[in-house]
């Protein structure tokens, strides 16, 4: 029997084994040398089992697969259920070696997307080997785990042989989530490395979603997180250069009359009104509204499409309270005092209004609608608060009308209502459901020191 194994001829050492165990019956089970003969074949026995679970914890194709699993269930060692967690746990340590070393072949280039679109690849070809080999193995019946003498089966007796295989996969998308996870938010991967990274995140959970293992949905929180941390960056950056600008900038007094160009920008237009050109402080708030906007368009959920209304929101508003600071630093001054109202008035009625006008170009209204309509029926637009309206246009505020004086605000509302009900361009979907918005013509151009220099 030892020469049958060591040769790997299986067959022939399990018609040994079985006549070994007839053997083993009384009366001739008795005998001392029937005796020593019976531990020489259990030891060639536990031998042979070593070699078999050792074939399965390395790379096999189904035909083999299906002869090493039916050697090991005519040896009568393991019941049904216990065949299949070794079967399980045998691949289980064949994927982890498989995978660290193609984790350490990918780091070697020191590439995040590289790394991750390897470990997505090995997961999917392991994961799907190893569904086709245990559908082929075992049957696909619901049965629940017979009561074994030792009273471990029977305290799982509610446990179908279906949740065994159920629990494994699940432990490995577990395991694949996590190392996305942490990839993902210990680097910036740029825009198209996040779009292709998606695709073949959702083509693996379609895959599995043939199976019944769909986990698509779990992992699309993941990308928008850093989608959404990606365009705080841009607008967090955007607040930063502003505030300096603001301490440097100066007017020159024929300028003082720049205003909003509203022949020049039109209702739709996503050109950049001419104003910013002047005040380049509140362009480094366009800018990094732009910056943000363009960062998305390979990868832009529509899901983050409210994520980000509020960062941008949330960046006008710190903008607008550094105005107001501003503002009460130099009323003392007339000059200076009127250069701070040309910038309020820069914002309110050029920024906030092109602003709007991007956003809705590059998101819609019609695709993002029926995710929180409650919310988008309140704030449709971004605003500037109050009171830089009462700043630069104090006379729509010294006397209130009985029938109520309309809002600046609607105004701006109003120029952005043609945006709202055009015909979106052609918008792409990612694959597996997720859809992503129409990419937008370029924005703002980035205004460089020697434009803000010479104007």
């Amino acid at each position: 029997m030892d020469t049958c194994v060591r040769n790997g001829h299986y067959e022939e050492a399990l018609g040994i084994q079985q006549l070994a165990t007839k053997l083993a019956k009384p009366p001739r089970g008795s005998i001392p040398l029937v005796g020593k003969v019976l531990e020489d074949i259990q030891a060639s026995t536990d031998w042979m089992l070593s070699q078999l679970l050792g074939k399965l914890r390395g790379q096999i194709t189904l035909p083999e697969c299906l002869k090493v699993v039916g050697y090991i269930r005519r040896m009568a060692i393991f019941s049904e259920t216990e065949l299949r967690i070794k079967f399980l746990q045998a691949r289980e340590k064949y994927f982890d070696s498989s995978l660290q070393s193609g984790i350490a072949q990918a780091g070697a280039s020191d590439d995040p997307y590289t790394m991750l679109c390897r470990v997505t690849e090995l997961t999917r070809v392991s994961v799907f080997d190893t569904i086709t080999q245990y559908r082929a193995l075992f049957s696909d019946d619901d049965m629940l785990l017979p009561p074994g003498p030792d009273g471990v089966s029977g305290a799982l007796a509610h446990v179908s042989f279906r949740q065994i295989f159920s629990a494994w996969i699940f432990k490995r998308i577990q395991n694949y989530k996590k190392t996305l996870e942490t990839t993902l938010e210990d680097s910036d991967l740029d825009e198209q490395s996040l779009d292709s990274l998606l695709g073949q995140v959702m083509y693996f959970g379609q895959s599995l979603g043939r199976v019944g293992f769909d986990f698509r949905s779990q992992f699309v929180p993941m990308f928008t997180a850093a989608i959404a941390k990606k365009c705080a960056r841009h607008l967090r950056e955007g607040l930063e250069h502003f505030e300096m600008s603001l301490k440097t900038f100066s007017l020159p007094t024929t300028d003082l009359s720049v205003q909003s160009s509203p022949a020049t920008t039109g209702e739709a237009s996503l050109e950049a009104p001419h104003s910013l050109m002047v005040h380049y402080p509140i362009a480094e708030l366009s800018n990094a509204v732009a910056m943000a906007l363009n960062e998305m368009r390979f990868c832009a959920p529509v899901c983050v499409a409210i994520s980000i209304f509020k960062q941008i929101q949330t960046l006008f508003d710190a903008a607008a309270e550094i105005l107001l600071r501003h503002d009460r630093k130099v009323s003392d001054c007339t000059s200076e005092a009127k250069i701070s109202r040309s910038l309020i008035r820069c914002f309110c009625h050029d920024l906030v209004p092109y602003a709007n006008r991007c956003y809705r170009r590059f998101f819609p209204e019609k695709l993002f609608l029926k995710l929180e309509p409650n919310f988008f029926r309140s704030r449709r637009e971004f605003v500037a608060p109050t009171e830089l309206y009462d700043l630069v246009e104090p006379e729509a505020t010294t006397a209130v009308q009985p029938s109520g004086l309309e809002d600046p605000r609607l105004r701006m509302e109003e120029a952005t209502t043609k945006v709202d009900n055009e015909e979106p361009g052609s918008t792409d979907i990612v694959s597996d459901g997720v859809n992503t918005a129409n990419e937008p013509p370029e924005a703002n151009p980035v205004i460089t020191m020697e434009e803000k220099t010479e104007s």
